[in-house]
């Protein structure tokens, strides 16, 4: 039954089994345009969220190769309806070829496969990602997106009809529309508002933001893929660097010219949003390193400080608090075996959130060794620069190890919590999650403790 297969496909994806979510989804056979109106926001976003990169990269190559295969062939396709006298049909063909090429799945697609070519390698370090990002970078830049409002005549292809009830559409391809439906779970109800055949026939104020918040998921990613380019590039260019993080932070409603309190996370309400907030942090900050490099004096010096006490406040904020053992979000048994968010939580936060960070955060100490290389030079200049280069240095130098640290212990934290624990533990705490019989439980473990 489609229906239930796409259902517990879902279910699965949101509990973070994404192996069998996608062996499910497979079993459906979908192909063609299926994957256009369906894979995208059935499938993608359920794969990245878990860290799945290899089968999410392979389910976009397929679309890929789709939309790659309906090019070559809709002029011959558009030509044949001549031959034959359909010329109705002509009209037709020509609606679908522009409704693909103008497909905001298209789009997002194309910017999740270069996010997740980029996070393949970023454990090979900076040097291993360089040319990668440089690709990609270039790769993206076909689609001229400069704002949101390069984005307004898209086609929204996606058959929502499918989804159900419990499963409002997901706003983005991210990984992190997994998390905001955990964010939200509380308050779905039994109504559909997307019960319209696809996106492009709802007319309902709720669909309008729907696509609005979709386009503005595609234009966050598509820049931050183009500001780590920036920063990462020989070239950097800081007023660049500066029109992409100022239309990431605008894509999430944080208006920076308001001062950084919207860059707290102890101010941001949902997961979801906290992870976002946690990265473009720590681009702002890279920012504001890079204004630092063009003039090393005390008032750069200074701001980029107390950008750097509010990342160290974030960073804090997320160990101690979202991962606190009074949280939501704490790696306990029954969360990660039987329901919950932690999976989909965690692999995000350290595929999104500290893979960028941890890549940028390399890049900060190029910078400041090229700085102290260079303070004889820069001294002429700025008489002040090789004590506050120094200052700078080992400021970062500090967060570079608490951020070390912070990890090893949540590394610990999740070992402590799964890996340490036995058959028999796990079983009792089933039966206490469940509240059924010790027979239920421990048929789900076999003697030797798996």
């Amino acid at each position: 039954n489609s229906s239930m297969l796409l259902s517990l496909t879902l279910l699965y994806g949101y509990l973070g089994a994404s192996d069998l979510s996608c062996e499910l989804f497979w079993k459906l056979e979908i192909k063609y345009i299926q994957l256009e109106t369906i894979g995208g926001h059935m499938l993608l976003p359920y794969l990245s969220s878990t860290g799945n990169e290899r089968e999410a990269l392979k389910f976009c190559d397929k679309h890929v190769i789709f939309q790659e295969d309906h090019e070559r062939n809709a002029g011959d396709t558009f030509a044949m309806t001549f031959k034959h006298g359909t010329y109705l049909e002509s009209i037709d063909f020509y609606g679908f070829r522009k409704r693909l090429g103008t497909s905001a799945v298209r789009y997002s697609i194309a910017v999740e496969r270069s996010i997740l070519n980029i996070l393949q390698k970023s454990t090979q370090g900076l040097r291993g990602v360089e040319q990668v990002v440089s690709n990609e970078c270039r790769e993206l830049q076909r689609f001229k997106i400069q704002s949101e409002d390069d984005l307004l005549d898209v086609s929204y292809n996606q058959d929502l009809s499918v989804r159900p009830d419990w499963a409002p559409p997901l706003t983005t391809a991210s990984p992190h529309g997994c998390l905001d439906w955990w964010d939200k779970w509380d308050n779905v109800g039994g109504s559909c508002w997307w019960q319209s055949v696809n996106a492009v026939n709802l007319e309902e104020k709720t669909s309008a933001a729907y696509r609005e918040q979709f386009r503005k998921s595609i234009v966050h990613r598509y820049m931050l893929v183009q500001a780590f380019g920036v920063l990462i590039s020989s070239e950097r260019s800081l007023d660049q660097f500066e029109t992409f993080t100022n239309e990431m932070a605008r894509t999430l409603g944080v208006e920076l010219n308001k001062g950084n309190d919207q860059l707290r996370l102890e101010n941001v309400a949902s997961d979801s949003q906290k992870l976002h907030i946690l990265t473009l942090s720590v681009f702002i900050c890279s920012g504001a390193l890079m204004r630092f490099t063009e003039k090393p004096d005390e008032a750069n010096a200074k701001d980029f400080s107390d950008l750097l006490n509010l990342l160290q406040g974030n960073i804090a904020h997320v160990h101690e608090v979202v991962f606190s053992d009074g949280s939501k979000n704490l790696l306990s048994q029954e969360k990660i075996f039987f329901g919950g968010k932690a999976v989909p939580f965690t692999s995000t936060y350290v595929r999104e959130a500290v893979s960028w960070s941890a890549l940028c955060f390399q890049k900060w100490q190029e910078i400041v060794q090229e700085m102290k290389k260079k303070q004889k030079k820069i001294s002429k200049s700025f008489p002040d620069a090789p004590p506050l280069i120094s200052q700078v240095k080992r400021s970062c130098v500090e967060l570079f190890e608490g951020f070390k640290t912070m990890s090893a212990g949540l590394m610990q934290k999740i070992e402590v919590q799964v890996l340490e624990k036995n058959a028999e533990d796990l079983s009792t705490e089933w039966v206490n999650v469940v509240d059924g019989d010790w027979d239920q439980g421990d048929r789900f473990f076999r003697e030797d403790g798996q």
